[in-house]
């Protein structure tokens, strides 16, 4: 199989792994995301776990990373505890046996995991009635394995939550090994009042994660990724400041720039795609939301508006400072996630990384990489809309920007 691969190689061709799982739980993460509340850390449930759920929680670990450091938790609800304990073994960076150990960079455990046994067809009132009064919910995701199971547990869930005077989001994912599409299921809940099934997000694993436009499968997810890539690599060879390129060449993507990205390694290419994921949550922080669908009250945004509240932060240090922390940790999260460990050189074939380190111990030109990234924003976010207007047919699935700044929250 190598030789094979070889060959293909040779020839100018050129291979993009794919995992429908992954892709999903990246999908989930932007679209649905846990509620951000004051004075409560981020608590996400998942509700089964084979390799849906735990796809959900690695991205978790790495994708939801906030300014203010809060530990986020999260509660498993799983039939065999032992799962839980295996895939906390398999990603050591979620072990709080690690918390000290400096080959962790003193940095871990990403995520509080706690689990708790079940059986179908959801948690028992006392289990979700317990981990909530720990730590209320911010969103609760159903990961099961059938699209009859989803429905099942998500109905439980529709009915338990109130009875123990819980609200929270309910992210119900559906397998596709029935229902062709979200609105299939649907149908299934418009016997409730509105105000009943609100609460109810769908996310159909094949028609919600793949655009009929996209050159492979999945490209629609990586175009955030691919443009992180396009601005470092302009940004470090021409050493100019990001927030001055707002210009129509960068807000595309040419074949050069998606030749350069077939020819970068895999493990460069999923670094440069957990930091577009976080984009979203950068966002959502200041105020903005990118998105399908319209979020709720939030009030359509301009790019204008958003490259004010940009130049805001670039001219304040403290502002800027602390988003430049919030990069360097996600970054951190992201390479311990994906197996590497600290060392005092930087040894890529070895996944050893010198700047696995809390932010202030991080030479200047590291932490300008940061600054890079941060004030890029807004030219990717411009990138990003213009792409999707121009790909996507289907006005319904195109990105559009909502909400108004709230960068005084950094101060």
């Amino acid at each position: 199989m190598s030789d094979l691969i070889v060959k293909y190689t040779e020839k100018g061709n050129h291979f993009i792994w794919l995992d429908t799982n992954a892709n999903a739980a990246r999908t989930v993460l932007r679209r649905y995301p846990p509620e951000m509340r004051a004075l409560n850390p981020i608590h996400i449930g998942i509700v089964g776990f084979g390799e849906l759920g735990q796809a959900l929680l690695f991205h978790a670990a790495q994708t939801l990373v906030l300014p203010d450091e809060s530990p986020i938790r999260a509660t498993v609800f799983v039939q065999d505890r032992r799962q839980v304990e295996y895939f906390i073994r398999k990603h050591p960076a979620l072990n709080p046996a690690n918390r000290d150990h400096p080959a962790f960079g003193q940095q871990v455990p990403l995520l509080e995991i706690h689990s708790d046994e079940y059986a179908e067809p959801a948690p028992t009132l006392p289990a979700l009635e317990s981990a909530h009064r720990a730590v209320p919910f911010s969103a609760i995701y159903i990961c099961v394995e059938h699209d009859h199971e989803a429905l099942t547990a998500c109905e439980r869930l529709l009915q338990s939550l109130p009875a123990i005077g819980l609200h929270c989001p309910i992210v119900c994912c559906l397998p596709g090994d029935w229902f062709e599409s979200a609105d299939q299921a649907l149908e299934h809940f418009k016997h409730l009042p509105p105000e009943y099934r609100d609460p109810v997000k769908f996310f159909h694993l094949a028609a919600d994660q793949f655009h009929p436009w996209e050159q492979y499968p999945g490209e629609a997810l990586d175009i955030a990724g691919i443009l992180i890539n396009k601005a470092y690599t302009y940004f470090t060879q021409h050493g100019a400041k990001p927030i001055a390129v707002m210009d129509s060449d960068f807000a595309a993507l040419s074949e050069d720039d998606m030749k350069a990205w077939y020819q970068r390694e895999e493990p460069f290419r999923i670094s440069s795609r957990a930091s577009g994921d976080h984009i979203w949550q950068k966002l959502r922080w200041l105020g903005y939301v990118l998105d399908e669908n319209s979020p709720g009250p939030l009030p359509p945004a301009t790019l204008q508006n958003l490259e004010e509240c940009f130049k805001l932060l670039a001219e304040d240090l403290a502002a800027l400072d602390q988003l430049c922390r919030l990069e360097h940790r996600r970054f951190v999260a992201e390479r311990l996630m994906n197996g590497w460990l600290r060392h005092d050189e930087t040894l890529k074939p070895l996944r050893l990384n010198a700047t696995s380190v809390p932010y202030d111990a991080l030479p200047e030109n590291e932490k300008h990489k940061d600054e890079v990234i941060i004030l890029s924003l807004p030219a990717i976010v411009r990138a990003l809309l213009k792409i999707s207007e121009a790909r996507e047919p289907d006005e319904k699935r195109r990105l559009r920007l909502y909400g108004q700044c709230a960068a005084s929250r950094l101060k």
